[in-house]
């Protein structure tokens, strides 16, 4: 009786040794798996680590370009400007300034329409870049502005009721 016990013992015990086992292959399995699904998780961090670091050295070389061209534009509106005033100190008033200027005795040679040195400070404006930035840093709003006063006013300029600046 006592070997059929220790028989049927050693029959439970490796059944639960073979559970085991098959157990532990299992979870072997998903280990490995888990394993494979970080490394090639890590592999694409890391590939977009260094696609942002190459996009991120592209963004800064680009703003460095960005840079150089604003300075370039710069020189080279003021050496525009000073072309301009070289130019206009060195021409000569033509036939047209002088008969507008001999018809209305009330303007003198250096005066316009709209008083005492307003062109002379309009065409300081002009030539100054800082003051030429001033109009131009949004062409993009005078398009919509212009666009909207067109929508605004109808097919031929009719006013609807509606503000222009609505």
């Amino acid at each position: 009786m006592k070997t059929k016990l220790l028989a049927s013992l050693i029959l439970v015990l490796a059944g639960i040794c073979a559970w085991q086992w098959r157990a532990s292959e299992e979870t072997a399995k998903r280990l490995s798996e888990t394993e494979r699904a970080l490394q090639m998780e890590r592999q694409a961090r890391e590939a977009e680590e260094a696609k942002a670091l190459g996009l991120e050295q592209q963004q800064s070389g680009l703003k460095d370009q960005i840079a150089d061209l604003s300075s370039l534009v710069v020189s080279l509106r003021t050496a525009e400007a000073k072309r301009a005033a070289n130019s206009d100190r060195g021409a000569q008033p033509s036939a047209n300034s002088a008969s507008a200027g001999a018809e209305d005795p009330k303007t003198a040679p250096g005066e316009s329409f709209f008083g005492k040195g307003m062109s002379g400070m309009v065409s300081k404006m002009m030539k100054d870049p800082a003051m030429r930035g001033c109009y131009e840093i949004h062409p993009e709003s005078r398009l919509r502005r212009r666009k909207s006063n067109f929508s605004n006013n109808g097919a031929f300029g009719i006013s609807s009721g509606r503000s222009k600046f609505s």
